[in-house]
């Protein structure tokens, strides 16, 4: 097909755009990708950090009533009623943060009861402290129950912890490769659209200079035709002028001999 230069220069500039295009797309899906990725990865640790103020909050509830179970003072129970609020709190953010995943939340309707019912076993320890006295409480098994309670919390937020850890390392190596994948796009998309819009102003280069030959020596040959045929015209005329001189000098003669 022999294309005039317009078109080859459209077909170019159609080609530099569509490969800006892919490439323009390409990077912001793989920057979409990545930022999917450092969302969850932040989601994770949200949850982890959940988790962990739970923990603290069942730690701090357990101090202020070992310290109103020891001294019988009201002060010392306010740690417990504070910690009470974070973990009535924490409990409904975990779950919100856990919600794609059913085996936390699983674990966190099991873990709902026990925190419950440690938090219960609390109350009981300084209502029985605040009735009947440190003695009361000494003599009655609340206290080893509690304890009974408070290692099975730990080794169930413990259990949550480290499916979270898992999922939070299984999410780093996501983003890592997210991240790899939109450096590889910009840089190697770069190139290829460097080099191909190299290669086609190089085409429409060539194309160019061919046809400007190619009109250069169509010029050249229609300055010859038209020299030749200057160059005839000036001999017809050198001729003509040569025969009117001929019969100018045939007519005096004439007319001399006369």
């Amino acid at each position: 097909m022999n294309w005039t230069f317009g078109r080859k220069l459209a077909v170019g500039f159609a080609i530099a755009i569509l490969t800006i295009v892919l490439i323009g797309v390409s990077g912001h899906r793989a920057n979409s990708d990545l930022i999917q990725s450092d969302r969850w990865v932040t989601h994770t640790e949200e949850a982890r950090s959940t988790l962990a103020q739970t923990m603290s909050s069942m730690k701090e509830a357990e101090t202020g009533q070992r310290g109103y179970f020891l001294t019988g003072d009201e002060r010392f129970s306010d740690p417990y009623h504070t910690a009470l609020a974070e973990v009535e709190k924490a409990l409904p953010s975990a779950r919100r943060l856990t919600s794609d995943n059913p085996q936390q939340q699983q674990r966190l309707a099991s873990l709902t009861p026990m925190l419950a019912e440690r938090l219960r076993v609390m109350a009981d320890v300084i209502e029985v402290r605040r009735r009947d006295g440190l003695e009361a409480v000494v003599k009655s098994s609340r206290l080893f129950e509690g304890k009974t309670h408070m290692d099975t919390l730990r080794q169930k937020i413990a259990e949550l912890d480290q499916a979270e850890d898992q999922l939070l390392v299984e999410r780093r190596r996501q983003s890592e490769a997210s991240a790899a994948t939109a450096q590889a796009t910009i840089l190697w998309g770069g190139l290829f659209g460097t080099l191909v819009v190299l290669i086609a102003g190089v085409v429409i280069s060539r194309s160019l200079s061919t046809q400007i030959g190619v009109a250069v020596r169509h010029i050249q040959a229609s300055s010859a035709e038209l020299q030749a045929a200057a160059n005839q015209q000036a001999t017809g005329a050198k001729e003509q002028a040569t025969a009117m001189t001929e019969v100018t000098t045939t007519i005096s003669e004439l007319l001399a001999t006369s």
